[in-house]
């Protein structure tokens, strides 16, 4: 495991809980989105791990080995997005910022024009390498500061909010390169408001509320809880006679939208042959199926969840 976090608990003089007893792992080559509505500990999070601010409790692993009051090994091998902050110089050209951001990181200019150029190369922006950052749009602004943080090529990147005010094909574009990077073994940790962005790329999902971490696991596995339950939508030519009717209810639950529409819900998958077999001798007008995703999953645990975490009479997954 590149990154593990055990216990960490943080209050600030005002008093107020900002973390509280949180663990969870970050594996090498996986994308790991970190999900929360705003003032739930996100940036409280990234900070300890990134050394910025000192935890009241708690401990970080880098490699297996204990960070105790140097936090070096990590951070060497770490590259930062960070929203709001200064992560290039917008009047210095993508080329000059690999420079001095290199140089931060202990390179040469030798050795930070080439890895900067390899990685313009990448993500199909060589073209712009001598252009100064405020003339390119607001996507390529954001490829840049990624390929700024991984100018020495780090193991554990962390990006806080990487769509944020782009347009759809640079979120495409961002997807691509994130999941590139993953596939080379790169660890990413990333923070986004935007579920269905998450719900794309992630592999697993940290979900905190009000400073406790309230899930942690693979997306796939969370997904899966949630979909046990099968919706679906059918339309027939005609209204179902009574016998017919009751046929389709020993198979699925019944909701009725209207006297030819049905939504169906299958708790048990083995009997979605049943239901087919079933259908197939109807004329059908319209058959539509729906999962639900990760809107519904942090929909949830925020809203389906005591403060101290068990379920709320009336809600289960």
């Amino acid at each position: 495991m590149l990154l593990k976090v055990r216990n960490l608990s943080k209050s600030f003089q005002n008093g107020t809980r900002a973390i509280e007893d949180l663990s969870f792992d970050i594996p090498a080559g996986k994308i790991t989105a970190f999900l929360g509505f705003n003032g739930a500990g996100k940036t409280t999070s990234l900070k300890i791990i990134l050394n910025l601010l000192l935890p009241d409790e708690g401990k970080i692993y880098f490699e297996n080995k204990l960070l105790k009051n140097d936090f070096t090994p990590l951070l060497k091998q770490t590259g930062v997005v960070l929203e709001s902050a200064r992560n290039m110089f917008y009047a210095l050209t993508p080329m000059e910022n690999f420079i001095y951001w290199g140089a931060q990181r202990g390179l040469n200019k030798k050795v930070a024009q080439k890895n900067g150029l390899e990685l313009l190369e990448k993500f199909d922006l060589l073209s712009k390498k001598d252009t100064v950052i405020f003339e390119l749009s607001r996507g390529m602004q954001q490829i840049i500061a990624i390929c700024c943080a991984l100018i020495s090529k780090p193991k554990f990147l962390v990006l806080d909010e990487p769509t944020l005010g782009l347009d759809i094909e640079a979120v495409e574009t961002v997807e691509r390169i994130l999941k590139t990077l993953a596939s080379e073994g790169v660890a990413i940790l990333l923070t986004t408001h935007e579920l269905a962005f998450a719900q794309r790329i992630a592999d697993q999902i940290l979900l905190i509320k009000k400073g406790r971490l309230i899930y942690s696991g693979s997306k796939a596995d969370c997904l899966d809880k949630f979909n046990q339950e099968k919706f679906i939508t059918v339309q027939f030519s005609q209204a179902l006679s009574n016998n017919q009717r009751a046929v389709l209810e020993s198979i699925a639950k019944i909701i009725s939208i209207n006297n030819t529409t049905y939504q169906l819900v299958l708790s048990n998958r083995k009997n979605l042959s049943h239901l087919l077999k079933f259908l197939t001798q109807f004329k059908l007008m319209d058959l539509k199926t729906k999962n639900k995703g990760l809107n519904e999953v942090v929909d949830f645990y925020m809203k389906g969840k005591n403060e101290d975490g068990s379920i709320k009479s009336g809600i289960s997954a």
